[in-house]
């Protein structure tokens, strides 16, 4: 009894302290065998890994060695605890090491937290951004780490990351990218999702830019999407190019294209409101 009260007086003071509970005997008994037991990063790595005065490099390192004994075992504290590194390296902005790690994690198999794909997502936009001639091969390098990261390219929030900071033209180039590339077009969304792609240009005010994706060599496919299309009369509207408006209008009703969009119908009775006045001809329908 008093021995029992001695084990639970230190489980106790090891969980206040913050200290790794001690196994008990039973849990895990004592093998003979000639083969090396390689522990996971729970039992002694994984501590480090939560040490801040220790280097993020000199973590990865580590985390090196684990990998290469033959055959790493990690459990479920692993991959929590890998995760947690990815984060910090991408919070101290070492993209290097960060694109080290999805390496090692996606050679094993081991699948990065949601938080930790969302965060590495937006910084690997970042990444993207610094040499945009090379956007092709960088996707294709997302593609080929999807194990470590997702099934497919999170496109949107790249769109997202790269808008808010006024990378417009490599949000651009990036869907135009996914479009024409036969090894993406399977991992992202229909369309590229350039409905967020478009709703992000017309938060930030960049219509020019909107109106340009609707001369494109793409622009039949895009108007079968409804806020593309109505994003393209409220850049024309801007204008004052009302005219164009109409034109959008009828184009969408000769391909049977019904927008189910109050914002849609504001902007096309403005636009026949107006050439009515200039032209004397009404073309109202009714309201």
């Amino acid at each position: 009894m008093q021995r029992s009260l001695q084990g639970a007086r230190r489980s106790l003071g090891a969980r206040i302290l913050g200290l790794p509970r001690r196994r008990p005997y039973h849990a895990s008994p004592l093998v003979m065998s000639t083969e090396k037991i390689i522990p996971s990063l729970g039992e002694g790595v994984i501590d480090s890994l939560h040490d801040k005065s220790i280097s993020s490099v000199k973590k990865l390192e580590m985390v090196q060695t684990y990998f290469a004994q033959v055959p790493p075992t990690p459990d479920q504290n692993d991959l929590y605890a890998l995760s947690i590194l990815l984060e910090e390296q991408l919070a101290s902005r070492d993209m290097p090491s960060a694109l080290v790690m999805v390496e090692l994690m996606n050679t094993h198999k081991i699948p990065a937290g949601k938080r930790t794909v969302d965060l590495f997502s937006r910084m690997y936009a970042r990444h993207l951004a610094d040499n945009p001639t090379k956007i092709s091969d960088g996707l294709a390098w997302y593609v080929d780490h999807r194990h470590a990261l997702v099934p497919t390219i999170p496109v949107a929030d790249m769109y997202v990351e790269l808008v808010s900071r006024g990378h417009v033209s490599v949000a651009v180039s990036l869907w135009e990218v996914c479009m024409e590339d036969p090894r993406l077009t399977c991992f992202v969304p229909h369309l590229a999702a350039v409905d967020i792609l478009v709703r992000e240009l017309t938060r930030y005010e960049q219509l020019e830019t909107v109106l340009a994706l609707a001369r494109s060599k793409y622009q039949d496919q895009l108007w079968d999407d409804a806020f593309f299309a109505t994003s393209v009369m409220e850049g024309f509207s801007d204008r004052r190019e009302h005219h164009e408006v109409l034109k959008v209008h009828e184009k969408l009703t000769a391909r049977n294209i019904v927008v189910d969009s109050r914002r849609y119908q504001v902007l096309v009775r403005k636009a026949q409101v107006y050439m009515e006045h200039r032209t004397g001809t009404s073309t109202l329908a009714p309201w």
